[in-house]
């Protein structure tokens, strides 16, 4: 459990570095390496290096992000973080993290406290896909994850940033979903692409059924005419699923 103290340890960091230029930036690397003689020489090295690009002013940033990486939070840190998202626009985050053991793999989850569509989360694989997928299905309540359960999907909407994942997904895939704050909730496999929900439909108990058709509790047809901020679905057959959800 992480302290609200972290909060202002990053904030800290945070105003130090808004106030370096490259030549402040130089010294710090210069004095980092006096322990570290491995690296290379110059700073424009070691970016090359690390990011393809050498470093200039431009990409200094005066208003840099702030991430706290932590496993949880308690409820006081996650407070100050809303209210400063919120109240006074500051790019400060929390990335939770899990570990779980499965066999001989150790597998480690990431959730953000809240997504941010501006950073940039695209990893860099050097072997082949797996075609496992984890999936952050966010909902005020648990009314979403109940048809979720019941019908055999997965939706997002709202924007590009939430639905990215659903349009990466193809029929033999697999998912574990987890909702940010409760946990991992379910594990499936995919049985079709992607499908706006207003005009989605699949099998249900033998049965070929719409979208439209079906008891939902939650809302999944807004915004019909917009295809960036609409609703997606992607139905899924469950492998184990959790209906009882944390309150």
């Amino acid at each position: 459990m992480t302290p609200r103290e972290v909060t202002a340890q990053v904030i800290e960091y945070a105003s130090y570095v808004a106030e370096m230029g490259k030549d402040s930036l130089n010294k710090a690397y210069e004095t980092y390496r006096t322990k570290h003689p491995e690296l290379p020489e110059k700073l424009n090295e070691a970016s090359q290096n690390k990011f393809g690009t050498e470093l200039d002013e431009s990409q200094i940033e005066s208003n840099p992000k702030m991430v706290i990486v932590a496993a949880k939070m308690d409820d006081g840190t996650e407070h100050i973080i809303d209210y400063l998202r919120n109240t006074y626009d500051v790019d400060i985050n929390i990335l939770f993290f899990q570990i779980f053991q499965h066999g001989s793999d150790r597998i480690m989850s990431r959730v953000w406290f809240k997504e941010d569509g501006e950073l940039d989360l695209k990893p860099e694989y050097s072997a082949k896909w797996n075609k496992e997928y984890y999936i952050s299905f966010g909902e005020e309540n648990k009314h979403r994850w109940v048809d979720a359960c019941k019908y055999g999907f997965i939706s997002a909407g709202g924007g590009k940033w939430y639905t990215q994942t659903l349009k990466m997904l193809h029929a033999g895939d697999r998912i574990w979903v987890n909702i940010p704050h409760t946990g991992y909730v379910g594990v499936g496999m995919v049985q079709a692409d992607v499908q706006q929900a207003s005009e989605a439909g699949w099998d249900v108990d033998g049965t070929y059924t719409a979208m439209k058709d079906m008891d939902l509790q939650g809302g999944y047809f807004y915004n019909e005419d917009d295809s960036e901020q609409a609703e997606f679905v992607v139905s899924v057959k469950w492998k184990k699923q959790f209906h009882f959800l944390k309150q």
